[in-house]
């Protein structure tokens, strides 16, 4: 057993014995899977290491974005708004021109994960300003993806081809029609929030043949995200940073608590106590499928991070994650869940020891069971009456930029709360039900198992658990447009990829 797990790590071919195999055999190998088509002519294992590497390949990532942002400490703070997201968008660039698919997928993760709390640290030295250029750095990032497009369309036989298209062209749709009515700027900006996550999934599947290097990737980020996502978020509740605390009185968002440490429902460094819930749920379920016993130091800090969000879809979306997990995954995975629950059952009367916090969290739990006094369950019902009267009088659609983040940069602010609303209100009856009706198809394809073979690994296998969670808040949260669509979309993108390449090798091999 020791020695398949060295050859897990190190990427080493391992023998009918059990013994690992001779370097130069391996070599000469790779030649020989060159002439075969259905084969990965070199294993990326042998090209990026393993998990070891990994992590510092994340860490000097990490650095690379602490280098862009560090002049939000210093009197040039003024200059991070326009130099923070035009140097992200570089430094993607520049990992997608060196074709390591992997890395640049994780730079723009890190940037969605980091980006807003760099914004709030500008704001704190030099004044709010709701429309934020800074803001733009993740979709600036991830629109290189959208060169890999003519590749994706034009290779015969990648997965989810026609869906993604007609989903696009949908969203193209909702484009010209905010030009029609004279929203060239807010639209250009939701055009990035709608077509990047989707360009996303499809990248990974045109670089399917490097899915070990994406698992690998993705498994380092969420060993190094982990205990510093939940760590700054669990110190957001207990003490409320300043530029935190400017953020929520400037941008006037209500439903996230008071400004006062202990009343705040937790953003950590994210834009949204819902953003931060679901990126939450993600990390939490990939560790969960890992080996590592490292990603132990994070789990505990995320959950308690992710009780204090209050976002109650996201605590439903993990528990069914997990349940799904209990049924699919490998007994070592089912051993470390039940784990999990149990520690839960033991720890989370401890951890509630305060009455304010204690209050919080069981206020929130109490409504699952009584829905009808709960009032945002009340208020989304009704948004729900009114789109519809909306959509009866405007059948064609308002286009994007209408709503939401894209709405700050026009003469009104509009908030819709609730995926459907959303889709139907910017798009229209036509092309909505068809944006809505490519992203369903998509996701069932993404789950179905066929045409692969072998067993699940890391991230892969997290996926599933992933769009189990985004796919039941649809209704409560747009989960496949912005920063929480990413998510979607790279689990989509995963499990595409998965079915229209080989299995991992350290699948394969554990």
């Amino acid at each position: 057993m020791n020695t398949f797990r060295n050859a897990v790590e190190t990427g080493r071919a391992v023998g009918p014995s059990g013994s690992v195999a001779d370097p130069r055999r391996r070599q000469a190998g790779h030649h020989a899977a060159a002439h075969d088509p259905g084969q990965s002519p070199t294993p990326s294992s042998a090209r990026s290491g393993g998990l070891h590497a990994a992590v510092l390949r994340q860490v000097g990532v990490l650095l690379a974005l602490a280098f862009l942002a560090l002049p939000a400490l210093t009197p040039a703070a003024a200059y991070v708004r326009w130099l923070f997201p035009f140097g992200a968008a570089a430094l993607a660039g520049l990992v997608y021109a060196k074709r390591r698919p992997a890395t640049f997928v994780s730079v723009c993760v890190w940037l969605f994960l980091l980006t807003p709390f760099v914004r709030r640290v500008v704001d704190g030295r030099i004044g709010y300003e709701q429309a934020n250029t800074l803001m733009l750095a993740p979709y600036l990032a991830l629109a290189w993806t959208g060169l890999s497009l003519p590749r994706f369309f034009m290779t015969r036989g990648k997965a989810g081809q026609w869906p993604l298209a007609v989903l696009l062209v949908a969203v193209l749709y909702g484009f010209v029609l905010a030009i029609a009515h004279g929203m060239l700027l807010p639209g250009a900006l939701d055009l990035l929030r709608w077509a990047c996550p989707p360009l996303l999934a499809g990248y990974i599947v045109v670089h399917s043949d490097r899915l070990d290097d994406l698992n690998r990737e993705l498994g380092a980020l969420t060993l190094l995200a982990l205990p510093l996502i939940g760590l700054y978020a669990v110190y957001q509740f207990v003490a409320l940073p300043l530029w935190d605390a400017q953020w929520m009185l400037n941008s006037k968002m209500g439903s996230i608590g008071a400004p006062r440490p202990l009343e705040v429902r937790v953003f950590g460094t994210m834009n949204s106590p819902a953003s931060l819930a679901y990126y939450l749920d993600a990390l939490i379920l990939m560790a969960l499928c890992m080996k590592t016993p490292v990603r132990w130091l994070g789990v505990p800090l995320a959950l308690a991070a992710l009780a204090v969000t209050l976002v109650r879809s996201a605590w439903l979306g993990l528990a069914a994650g997990m349940l799904l997990l209990l049924v699919r995954s490998p007994l070592r995975t089912r051993a470390s869940i039940l784990a999990l629950m149990a520690a839960l059952v033991a720890v989370a009367p401890m951890a509630l020891v305060d009455p304010r916090s204690e209050a919080l969290v069981s206020r929130r739990i109490e409504t699952l069971t009584n829905l009808g006094g709960d009032k945002s369950f009340t208020e989304r019902g009704k948004a729900y009456g009114d789109a519809l009267g909306e959509l009866v009088r405007q059948p064609w659609g308002e286009g994007l930029g209408s709503s939401n983040v894209a709405a700050n940069f026009t003469s009104r602010s509009r908030v819709i709360d609730g995926g459907p609303i959303e889709v139907l209100l910017s798009l229209g009856i036509l092309a909505g039900v068809l944006y809505l009706a490519m992203a369903a198809l998509l996701l069932v394809a993404a789950v179905a198992r066929s045409g692969a073979s072998g067993v699940d690994n890391g991230p892969v296998l997290a996926a599933n658990a992933v769009l189990l969670a985004q796919a039941l808040a649809f209704s409560s949260v747009t989960t496949t447009i912005g920063e929480i669509g990413v998510l979607f979309w790279l689990a989509v993108g995963l499990r595409l990829a998965r079915r229209n390449g080989r299995a991992p090798r350290a699948a394969r091999l554990s």
